[in-house]
């Protein structure tokens, strides 16, 4: 089975989405929160997305979802 992971990254989380690249049924979805920032600033360390989609994606995994 061909997979599609998508990674949908905001200021406030990570979502992280598979589906089957066949029929787009989904396989898999796992969200983790980003730190909140504090106004006027919404920027994040780039390492806290990167930290986000490597826990969204190790999520996936522990639940049987083969990436």
């Amino acid at each position: 089975m061909s997979l599609i992971l998508g990674i949908d990254l905001s200021t406030q989380s990570c979502t992280t989405e598979v589906r089957d690249a066949e029929t787009f049924a989904v396989v898999g979805r796992s969200r983790t929160p980003l730190p909140a920032t504090t106004p006027p600033v919404s920027e994040h360390d780039p390492l806290d997305w990167w930290s986000s989609v490597v826990r969204t994606c190790s999520i996936l995994r522990s639940e049987g979802v083969d990436l």
